[in-house]
């Protein structure tokens, strides 16, 4: 888990600062507790399956991912997307890949949010209150802002731009629904992409 205070070391010291072995530990959809077949004598656990595999880790990933990058991190390598976890294996691993070289859910989100923060400028972590994480980026003088709920509660960021300025996404980069005036959020990290309004003014217009 990263902080803070990476940036008061980042910009004491004023070299890069590179997050060279992040992983994000789970069995996927298919092995050991979270299987749909597992092996004789273990008990299955669906909810494990599902929370951690499909929602808890990429979760994880991706906070770290934004810390990282979002307190001036350089560089941020995953550990590990270099192979799979093979079908008979009972153990965690960080692999992005299912056994047959399909992406597990955490590979897509981690995509997802590189695409959205990718060459951009971190502006920081707005700190709103406490309880929330916002962290703005200038991607080619377009603000994105990556935000969610530190105490896992659902949240509501007011805003004064218009709805035409902005585009909420969930962690998968889906377009969602947003009410006039009011950015929805939670446990799950949203993206909050402007349009036609510059960095400034898009920091300046939500509270």
């Amino acid at each position: 888990h990263t902080g803070a205070s990476y940036s008061t070391i980042i910009n004491n010291l004023n070299i890069p600062v590179w997050n060279t072995e992040a992983g994000a530990w789970d069995l996927g959809f298919y092995q050991g507790d979270y299987a749909s077949f597992l092996p004789w004598g273990v008990s299955a656990n669906i909810s494990e399956r599902f929370s951690k595999g499909m929602l808890t880790k990429p979760e994880d990933l991706v906070k770290n991912f934004i810390e990282s990058v979002g307190n001036g991190m350089s560089k941020y390598f995953y550990y590990d997307s270099r192979m799979f976890s093979s079908l008979d294996s009972f153990d965690t691993h960080p692999t992005i890949f299912e056994y047959d070289g399909t992406l597990r859910p955490k590979g897509v989100a981690y995509s997802v949010s590189a695409s959205f923060v990718d060459k951009s400028t971190s502006i920081g972590n707005l700190k709103i209150n406490n309880s929330v994480s916002a962290y703005l980026f200038d991607k080619a003088s377009n603000p994105v802002l990556v935000i969610w709920s530190n105490d896992k509660l659902n949240r509501q960021l007011r805003t004064s731009l218009s709805s035409s300025q902005y585009t909420v996404y969930d962690l998968m980069g889906n377009a969602k629904s947003a009410s006039a005036g009011i950015i929805e959020f939670g446990r799950t990290p949203s993206y909050v992409v402007g349009r036609n309004v510059t960095v400034a003014d898009f920091q300046a217009k939500i509270k």
